[in-house]
């Protein structure tokens, strides 16, 4: 099914204006559209905006894949997405969320590339599911005895932060120092932080299993691909759960494993 293509949208112009803007040195000329212009022969930029199907209210979250294009485009909190450098032509496409049901289509990439309106409905049992588990997490945060803090999903996602990394230290006031004699092989540099006046070394932990790249790994998590983030023991253990393997766990009934469980098992020392 081919997805309806927009209707004149002046924001979704001017957005697409200024990300392209960023990219190249095209401008367009006096009364073409300025919302999609190529940048190189051959290759165009597809701007999209993904909302609910009976409210229309945009969907932060959604994950983009294009068939043609290597990895996958996120949509931000307005349920805006772009994905530049896509082929002329035709592409297979999927637009998921956790809680919707999955488009699928092939969208026609013109040499001035493609706006377009992804409309999602609702899979009803499966936002059931999610609001289940959505009240699992709150619980598991009560019922820790250590100091705890978490970050959900729609703080996540409204962050402007580029990475995982720098969203847990700057919203929790992690000055990065050096490790000294705290070191292991493999630490960087500013791979430890100051917990009340002394450098820590931070147990991470992602979906479960410790984070062997540290704070490395962190830095290749963006803020929307997360739906949680839980801060235990006032920073010295930092659990993230992706929104894939939380829909993984709510697709098979699972809930997540207690805080101060998770941390014993994973960062015995902590």
């Amino acid at each position: 099914m081919t997805l309806p293509r927009f209707t004149h949208l002046p924001w979704l112009g001017i957005l697409a204006a200024v990300a392209l803007a960023a990219a190249s040195p095209v401008r367009a000329q006096t009364g073409e559209p300025t919302s999609l212009i190529t940048v190189v022969s051959g290759r165009a930029v597809v701007l999209g905006r993904v909302v609910d199907a009976a409210t229309l209210a945009p969907l932060p979250g959604a994950q983009i894949r294009i068939s043609t294009v290597p990895g996958v485009a996120e949509s931000d909190a307005n349920g805006v997405f772009t994905v530049p450098d896509v082929p002329v032509g035709d592409h297979e496409t999927m637009v998921s969320r956790i809680g919707y049901r999955t488009r699928t289509g092939v969208w026609r990439v013109g040499e001035r590339g493609l706006e377009l309106e992804v409309k999602m409905e609702v899979e009803p049992l499966v936002m059931e599911a999610i609001q289940v588990q959505s009240r699992r997490f709150e619980r598991r945060m009560n019922s820790s005895g250590a100091a705890a803090r978490g970050f959900n999903a729609d703080e996540l996602r409204s962050s402007s932060y580029r990475n995982a990394k720098d969203f847990v230290r700057a919203r929790m006031g992690f000055a990065g120092v050096s490790c000294g004699a705290l070191a292991k092989p493999g630490d960087g540099p500013q791979d430890c932080v100051l917990i009340r006046g002394a450098p820590t070394l931070v147990c991470i932990i992602v979906d479960e299993r410790p984070a062997f790249g540290g704070w490395f790994e962190l830095e290749l998590l963006n803020p929307q691909e997360l739906y949680r983030v839980d801060v235990i023991g006032g920073g010295r253990v930092v659990q993230l759960y992706t929104t894939g393997f939380v829909a993984y766990l709510t697709a098979r009934g699972q809930s997540p494993t207690p805080a101060d469980l998770l941390s014993m098992i994973a960062c015995p020392s902590r």
